[in-house]
């Protein structure tokens, strides 16, 4: 009798119905073909949550199950994804750690944090504050430049850092920085070509260009609010 081979655990995804802090791990399983599941409903967030459960060390959303393993933090769980389905080649590890907390410290840290203070201060982190001295985002993106060899952060094949990037760009474009563009008439990222190269080389991806799940960058209620872009001006 042929023995049946045990059928391999699913991995699956744990994160609201939206790409926000996921993108990069669902566009990663999606660009390899990897089989996931994604879950949304609240109350089986909970359950692997500590936030609202208290009996987990995995806080809050994104969350990966991969059969008895369970990892979450957007960074963590780039990092493990991207490594298992092979999106590492070239990588240094401890340096994706220092790019993946670069990003994070860019877009979270900084333009996202500035975006929720008001236009006021966002435009004083964009441009900066008058006193001929470069402006913080202008630092933070040469130093993230500086990282990337080209197109992509290690060459000419993408890996988990260059869609982790893709996905912060895609969130806050969509939420903010493509109306102020067209307020303003200025594209934050154009003098910063490296940078556009990556997430523009991830978006021209077929996986990415041709991706047919429920999942969108924004989420209603998120839209970065008119009174904004009133301050900015």
């Amino acid at each position: 009798m042929t023995e049946i081979a045990k059928e391999q655990p699913v991995l699956t995804v744990y994160y609201w119905s939206m790409m926000g802090r996921a993108g990069a791990t669902v566009r990663m399983l999606e660009h390899t073909g990897t089989p996931y599941k994604h879950v949304s409903e609240f109350p089986a967030i909970a359950k692997l949550g500590s936030s609202w459960s208290g009996n987990k060390d995995t806080f809050a959303p994104p969350i990966v199950v991969d059969g008895d393993f369970r990892i979450s933090q957007s960074t963590a769980v780039t990092l493990y994804v991207g490594t298992k389905v092979g999106l590492d080649e070239g990588l240094n590890r401890f340096k994706a750690v220092q790019w993946l907390s670069d990003i994070v410290d860019l877009f979270e840290g900084g333009l996202g944090k500035n975006i929720r203070e008001g236009g006021k201060s966002c435009k004083i982190y964009l441009e900066g504050a008058g006193d001929g001295k470069p402006a913080r985002f202008a630092k933070q993106m040469e130093n993230l430049s500086r990282a990337i060899k080209g197109p992509f952060f290690t060459g000419d094949k993408p890996t988990l850092v260059d869609f982790f990037l893709c996905q912060h760009v895609d969130w806050n474009q969509t939420l903010t920085l493509n109306r102020l563009q067209e307020q303003t008439g200025v594209d934050i990222f154009a003098p910063y070509p490296k940078v556009k190269a990556v997430y523009e080389g991830i978006r021209n991806l077929e996986s990415y260009k041709n991706y047919k799940g429920p999942l969108k960058t924004d989420r209603p209620g998120f839209l970065t609010k008119d009174e904004f872009f009133a301050d900015y001006k």
